[in-house]
């Protein structure tokens, strides 16, 4: 099985936190960056006591090049007010906006 790279953005919060632990916990998966703006240098078991012994990853900035040269997979997880204040013009994270709407016919 190939194993997909995986880069949570915003890692801190309640929602980066649990993205964090699914993609530590599955074996299809290597979480091989995470990101905050407030935290960075800081390990993410620092941060999250439940994550030490299971990673040893230390926090930077959201980097899109960076992320888009290491990573196969982004989350973003932002508080909403920055959720998209982080654009990349590389297309390195993209959001799908808009209404929920049926992709199959009824």
């Amino acid at each position: 099985m190939d194993v997909a790279s995986v880069c949570v953005v915003g890692a801190c919060g309640f929602a980066g936190m649990e993205l964090c632990r699914l993609v530590l916990g599955h074996p299809g998966m290597e979480l091989r960056m995470a990101t905050d703006r407030k935290a960075a240098g800081t390990r993410l078991a620092d941060v999250h006591p439940a994550f030490e012994g299971a990673t040893d990853i230390v926090l930077s900035q959201p980097d899109p090049e960076l992320i888009a040269g290491s990573c196969a997979r982004v989350s973003r997880r932002p508080p909403h007010r920055v959720a998209f204040a982080h654009a990349s013009p590389a297309g390195a994270w993209r959001e799908r906006r808009g209404p929920l709407r049926r992709l199959s016919p009824a």
